[in-house]
């Protein structure tokens, strides 16, 4: 999987998202493709009869100051996805006045093209989009109009993403090492903007939402990291903790 950074001047939204490329935008313009060759009668056969899990998907993850566009391209043909930022001025004017004959645009025209993504049979690629803190709130489309079938095109996404977030900390729960489990634990709660690590001597281990098992008879601090110059982190974010040696088998016996 490949990562493209594109750099624009504004920011992102502060809860984190997930949505699948299904329902047009009303405010988007509509977008643009290439002129692709008309798709065989074995095709065209494939695809109507193609599960959801065969056929193009594109999806979005949104933080505070930036999204993650994934697009991914399950089936054989070369498939080229699309987005725009804010009201960024078409790149590419339209290759075709035909209609679109069936699908989510069917009955309308190609449109304008903006960052297209070009993805591969069998692959998938993700794109970030970062925007500078404090810019405001900004919106970021996407969409699939180029490939082999129609009906497999996706119509216009639009999430709305902010570039300042404020968030407030929560503790992390600890347990120590014992008879019946002699790990130790750090629970993370789940807190949008932030991140949760815990450093232990020159060691520093990323920490995810839920239970997480950590050396005993260690010591160190959990740090509470904002995921963003975008985000505001309000309260502790520091926490020492020193775990016990795990019980011997003499003395749990």
């Amino acid at each position: 999987m490949k990562t493209k950074t594109v750099v624009a001047a504004g920011i992102l939204a502060i809860a984190t998202l997930t949505a699948t490329a299904q329902a047009a935008v009303a405010d988007t313009p509509e977008p643009a493709a290439t002129t692709t060759p008309a798709a065989s009668q074995e095709q065209q056969q494939e695809a109507a009869k193609a599960p959801v899990s065969t056929v193009p998907t594109a999806q979005h993850t949104a933080e505070c100051g930036k999204v993650t566009l994934t697009f991914t391209n399950p089936t054989n043909w070369e498939h080229t996805f699309d987005y725009r930022v804010d009201n960024q001025r078409a790149k590419y004017p339209p290759v075709s006045n035909q209609v679109i004959k069936e699908g989510p645009y069917e009955g309308k025209k190609f449109g304008w093209r903006y960052n297209q993504v070009k993805v591969a049979a069998k692959s998938s690629k993700t794109v970030e989009v970062p925007f500078r803190a404090m810019s405001g709130t900004h919106k970021v489309s996407y969409w699939l109009q180029q490939g082999p079938e129609q009906r497999w095109f996706l119509a216009p996404v639009t999430v709305d993403v902010k570039t300042f977030c404020s968030s407030r900390t929560q503790a992390p729960t600890f347990k120590q090492p014992r008879c019946t489990d002699k790990d130790a634990h750090i629970e993370v709660p789940a807190a949008t903007g932030v991140r949760y690590y815990y450093q232990s001597g020159r060691r520093k281990q990323a920490l995810v939402v839920g239970d997480n098992k950590v050396r005993a008879g260690s010591s160190g601090v959990v740090l509470a990291v904002k995921t963003s110059k975008s985000v505001i982190l309000r309260g502790k974010t520091s926490w020492p903790v020193k775990f016990d040696k795990a019980p011997s088998t003499y003395t749990c016996s």
